[in-house]
């Protein structure tokens, strides 16, 4: 199926949803009927936190500021590994 332009609308039923990292798998988990400790939640961890292959993008430094790659990566530092150490955390979120 191929990607809608950009500046096509968004249809009026569709819902923009803002999740955190932690309700995004606790959703994952729900679906698919997995425990905190299957390995496909280490492995998305560890892809999530993958940064050496991405490029700076000057149209997001022009828009956000300098430095944004800088920063993603600095949060991924610190929050990979407080996740994968926790990832039991995943299942409360009453999803």
């Amino acid at each position: 199926m191929a990607a809608r332009p950009a500046t096509t609308p968004e249809p009026k039923t569709a819902r923009r949803f803002l999740l955190n990292l932690t309700d995004g798998f606790a959703f994952y988990l729900a679906r698919y009927g997995l425990e905190s400790d299957h390995a496909s939640v280490r492995h998305i961890l560890e892809t999530l936190g993958y940064l050496d292959d991405v490029a700076e993008d000057p149209y997001l430094e022009q828009s956000v500021g300098t430095g944004v790659t800088d920063s993603v990566t600095s949060y991924w530092r610190r929050r990979q590994p407080e996740c994968a150490v926790a990832p039991s955390g995943f299942e409360s979120q009453g999803v």
